[in-house]
């Protein structure tokens, strides 16, 4: 079963996917591209947008070949249809993938009440609903987890895992 945790940066995906690492032994991760080409002392960040998603989508699809088949679950810190939401490259739009089984978006966090939130949780929140509506333009339904303490979304998303397993 391949599983995206996906949503607006700083909504908790990769503090989650770690934290899903104890409780599926046995599955395998993939972490987000993007991240991990910024966090690279070689990579340079191109001027050209265009080119940073095709980065990050080229990284994506070479670690998702990687997967081994007798796996029972795929965890992905971000899936593919992700940029959709940064940047509608017409490449990525068009692309055909194998697909994932479950979508989970990762509400964003915020500490401060409605009224008092800054531009930046503004935006937050317009990338999560574009994150959202990338992959409703894909034909997926993605599953909301709650703002909640870490082990409490864990326990959720194995819920919900639990459930779509029987499903199949």
């Amino acid at each position: 079963m391949k599983i995206v945790l996906t949503g607006a940066p700083g909504s908790g995906k990769t503090t989650v996917w770690q934290w899903l690492k104890q409780y599926f032994k046995d599955a395998y991760f993939v972490p987000e591209a993007a991240r991990h080409l910024l966090n690279r002392n070689s990579y340079q960040f191109p001027k050209d947008i265009v080119k940073f998603q095709l980065d990050i989508l080229k990284l994506q699809l070479y670690w998702e070949s990687k997967i081994p088949s007798n796996v029972p679950f795929v965890f992905f810190d971000r899936g593919i249809w992700d940029g959709l939401a940064y940047y509608p490259l017409a490449p990525l739009a068009n692309l055909k993938h194998s697909g994932y089984d479950l979508i989970l978006l990762i509400e964003p966090i915020f500490v401060k009440p409605k009224e008092l939130r800054s531009e930046r949780e503004k935006e937050t929140l317009l990338i999560h609903e574009r994150i959202r509506f990338a992959y409703l333009a894909k034909g997926y339904d993605p599953i909301p987890i709650p703002k909640r303490p870490v082990d409490l979304r864990c326990k959720i998303i194995k819920e919900i895992i639990e459930k779509n397993k029987k499903e199949d």
